[in-house]
């Protein structure tokens, strides 16, 4: 494998199964796994994913091996901040305006962000780079140019691998994967990245990169299944769901935790879904 800005080998753990991974994804109508529509895109012309591409010339989808880490993935925005909570707690309703408008209890999460999304599995085939693995660190350590975010050396860890905050640094790290080709043949030494939810470290969770002979539906992708529509009532959203609520989100709340005058405590967070006038509907799944 060789690093094409440094010509150096780059000694990655890269995962190659030999059978396809069974996976899951939690997207939106009419493709579950096609790749998101450029013009989702935020207004830098970049994705949101923490994996996603720097440079805005690629796409991703993510992928989980149980809708559990899809549902965990997406919903974890949803989480307020205690203090915030605090500040809205200390708010005098001197007209009466708030008692007018209910608003839905703490980290409350209506049905309707159920609306127009599906779920399905998938055969996923390819290379993925593991990336908190110590192999996969030590390797970044000595080739990725970690002093242009005035990062030392000594901070490069796992730690700093899963902080959703430096997005760019991910992101960053992902291009670089990327443009990795091999030496001899000049295939893609890999085909996304694979690494560990936040929410868990028994979850494993996958980022397929976009190449640009890829149609709408990545090549390592084939469905096993028919989209399935995600509500409430299905089996697998109650099995999956009521484990949200151990992480600090209700799943079971009313409609009006979207659409109250004053927003819901739940909604109104760091990043994701809630802080957007946009229909729900149509800001796409690119928290993980």
């Amino acid at each position: 494998m060789m690093n094409p800005e440094h010509g150096n080998s780059v000694d990655l753990e890269i995962e190659c199964p030999d059978e396809p991974l069974h996976v899951w994804r939690v997207g939106f109508s009419p493709e579950l796994w096609a790749w998101t529509p450029w013009p989702f895109a935020g207004d830098d012309g970049l994705f949101s994913g923490r994996w996603d591409d720097q440079l805005g010339e690629f796409r991703t989808i993510y992928t989980a091996e149980s809708l559990l880490g899809c549902f965990l993935e997406l919903l974890a925005h949803f989480r307020p901040s205690p203090e915030l909570v605090a500040g809205l707690d200390q708010i005098i309703d001197d007209d009466g305006s708030i008692g007018s408008y209910p608003e839905a209890p703490q980290c409350a999460i209506g049905y309707s962000w159920l609306e127009d999304r599906r779920y399905g599995s998938a055969r996923q085939s390819g290379k993925y780079c593991y990336v908190t693995h110590s192999r996969s660190i030590a390797a970044l350590s000595i080739h990725y140019p970690f002093d242009r975010h005035d990062i030392s050396l000594a901070d490069v860890d796992t730690a700093l691998l899963k902080d959703a905050r430096d997005r760019v640094l991910t992101r960053s790290i992902a291009r670089w994967l990327y443009d990795l080709h091999e030496e001899t043949a000049g295939e893609p030494v890999v085909d996304g990245v694979r690494f560990n939810s936040r929410h868990g470290d028994e979850i494993r969770v996958w980022t397929v990169f976009e190449r640009a002979d890829d149609l709408a539906v990545s090549p390592r992708i084939q469905p096993v299944m028919e989209p399935l529509p995600c509500r409430p009532t299905f089996p697998s959203c109650k099995r999956h769901l009521p484990a949200l609520v151990c992480n600090g989100m209700k799943a079971d709340c009313p409609e009006r935790a979207h659409g109250t005058t004053r927003p819901a405590k739940g909604t109104v967070c760091r990043g994701g879904f809630g802080e957007s006038e946009r229909p729900i509907s149509r800001i796409p799944d690119s928290s993980f």
